[in-house]
């Protein structure tokens, strides 16, 4: 065989050689890398995006360094074949098999959970999951669905997949930041990250002043709400005494006990028995009586906070002797610091009147209504007492002049039952303004623990605290979290005849409850009228600013919603770049085998010919 012939099939056997290498390990990275590609779009997998490559990668290494361990060991290329062969196939096939039993059983425990099985939530099976993890076709994959879901919440709750937090850093001696020492609250207490609940806490327990909720936080506030608004219902059961009803109390004990109608023993909530005819023999029956229903967790809450407030004994009252609390709501106290004082309210009215009598857009619609023949200085000095010169100079104690003396009568009568509702009556002193601007604008120190978590039930504590992280907190960083909930009277007319009776019985009845008011009679003889109710409304949620109203109370995640979403993260973005590389594993497990085989093979063919080479 010439030479010409040698090198040619020399470079063959090289060729392929290179070939079948490519189709084994970097093929399979190239494929699990676009199969990723889904897991660009979403900030969910911001953190795990590359996990599958890595995970094939890292496979690759093992056999890389396997591959340079067996040639230090032994010559023989059959040796090295068969090493290589078992080898990869071990780690391939080894980790398909390890992610659906690992991953496999992580899904079988969120099904099995209590929590979400109780609240009729499931995630779909492994199998399921493993095959619809990406697709190739039209339809949505999994990671698709989840990642739409996830920008569904982060777009209603104003908030990202992951955390943020609105700070300052430590300061030196010149002022300049110390990164080192993390971030400080306003008031310069630290600030704790944990990056597991991917939180950052103050040293009270509570969300850092400028705390951002990412996806994970603002799930466990919404859930947390929820679940103990249930707990707190189902503990607090309302009965009504009823000689036919369903419950008898036992003399003494306070317990409320089942009477299994037709049977002869009444079963405790606990699940114990007791003999109906022996407690009756013993007198220790006191009545019989029927479920009402339950009450109102926002009601059990507030008499318990009362309860703490007015025993001078309880631990709350306890702990505000305590230096702790005194540094910041004693004399002085750092807390003040950030609230309203008396100087810095009188200063916000006059800047407030000043801005609204200097309003361009005001002025030009005075203009315009004294241009129709309305004199609407005389308007005013009818009513309350003033011109509208005198709104751009107004302070707070001509403020509560005005309401204290200038009022007309029929003004003040308006005006006096919403006082009330406040607690407040005329004369209006400064200290009443205080004391609700206070309630308003009240600051929680950082360092301090607030009121509801000296509760000793558990589950009234975890209401009140995710009630005060999913709104007050919510509100301070623009990501309201929960609806809260308001009566209002709405009016609305029947056989209309008059467009303005609705806005006439509004003005002229304005507090009247589930009533009919005859408006006017028709020549028909039907009448028109204006009824009111009382509806419920719920407030909007998410970024909900001066300059933004977020997203009505409709669009918020339900308890079931909420729990599904969490139960879906906690298997997307931790496995599911990890079932990508599972699939393409599973498929190239035995191509990379039999690539290790066909690439031995051109190699020592590619040996053979350069040997036949050298000695030709």
């Amino acid at each position: 065989m010439d030479m010409k012939t040698l090198r040619k099939k020399q470079n063959r056997y090289r060729g392929l050689r290179a070939v079948s290498y490519l189709l084994g390990f970097p093929l399979l990275l190239l494929v699990v890398f676009v199969a990723s590609v889904p897991f660009l779009n979403g900030d969910a997998f911001t953190d795990v995006k590359y996990y599958g490559v890595i995970a094939c990668a890292a496979i690759w290494v093992v056999c890389i360094i396997g591959q340079i361990v067996i040639s230090l060991i032994t010559k023989s290329n059959t040796g090295r074949t068969l090493f290589m062969l078992v080898l990869s196939l071990i780690l391939t096939v080894g980790a398909v098999v390890f992610c659906d039993i690992y991953v496999g059983k992580k899904i079988d425990e969120i099904n099995g959970s209590e929590e979400y099985s109780s609240h009729g939530v499931s995630v779909e099976s492994y199998k399921y999951q493993a095959g619809w993890v990406v697709t190739w076709t039209n339809k949505d994959s999994l990671t698709d669905k989840f990642s739409d879901e996830i920008a569904r919440f982060c777009e209603v709750y104003n908030v990202g997949y992951k955390s943020k937090i609105y700070a300052d850093y430590p300061k030196d001696e010149n002022g300049k930041d110390i990164k080192t020492d993390g971030y400080i609250n306003p008031d310069g207490s630290p600030v704790t990250y944990d990056k597991e609940a991917d939180a950052y806490y103050s040293p009270n327990g509570l969300y850092a002043d400028g705390y951002v909720f990412g996806v994970k936080q603002a799930l466990k506030v919404i859930i947390d709400y929820y679940e103990a608004q249930e707990n707190i219902r189902l503990s607090n059961p309302i009965y009504v005494s009823d000689l036919g009803g369903e419950y008898v109390k036992v003399k003494g004990t306070g317990e409320m006990l089942r009477y299994k109608t037709g049977v002869k023993y009444v079963m405790a909530e606990d699940g114990e028995t007791r003999l109906i005819d022996e407690l009756k023999s013993q007198n220790k029956v006191e009545g019989y009586y029927s479920f009402e229903g339950y009450r109102d967790p926002e009601e059990v809450l507030q008499e318990k906070l009362a309860e703490l407030e007015s025993n001078p004994n309880s631990e709350w009252n306890k702990y505000k002797k305590t230096e702790e609390y005194l540094d910041a709501y004693g004399t002085d106290g750092t807390a003040y610091k950030f609230m309203l004082n008396e100087t810095r309210l009188k200063t916000l009215v006059a800047t407030l009147f000043s801005g609204v009598g200097n309003m361009k857009a005001l002025n030009s619609a005075l203009s315009l209504v004294s241009n129709v023949g309305v004199n609407v200085d005389s308007l005013l000095q009818e009513n309350v007492g003033i011109t509208v010169a005198d709104i751009k100079t107004m302070t707070l104690d001509g403020l509560l002049e005005v309401l204290n003396e200038k009022l007309s009568p029929a003004l003040r009568e308006k005006i006096e039952p919403l006082l009330a509702g406040f607690g407040i009556e005329f004369p209006v002193t400064t200290a009443d303004v205080m004391g609700l601007v206070n309630s308003l604008f009240y600051y929680q120190s950082p360092t301090t623990k607030p009121i509801f978590m000296f509760l000793e039930d558990e589950e009234l504590v975890r209401y009140a605290t995710a009630k005060y992280e999913g709104i007050t907190h919510g509100s301070n960083v623009g990501s309201v979290l929960l609806p809260t909930e308001s009566t209002e009277i709405e009016y609305y007319v029947q056989s209309v005849s008059d467009e303005d009776a609705a806005d006439w019985i509004s003005k002229t009845y304005p507090t009247i409850r589930d009533t009919v008011v005859v408006y006017s009679e028709n020549d028909d003889g039907s009448l028109t009228v204006v009824r009111s109710r009382e509806v419920t409304k719920k407030s909007n949620v998410g970024k909900v600013l001066m300059g933004a109203n977020g997203y009505p109370a409709e669009f918020a995640f339900t308890l079931q919603e909420a729990l599904q979403l969490r139960a879906d993260d906690s298997v997307a973005v931790p496995y599911y770049p990890l079932m990508v590389a599972r699939r393409f594993l599973l498929v190239f497990s035995g191509v990379i085998a039999a690539t290790y085989v066909v690439c031995f093979y051109d190699n020592r063919r590619a040996h053979e010919y350069a040997a036949a080479i050298d000695n030709a």
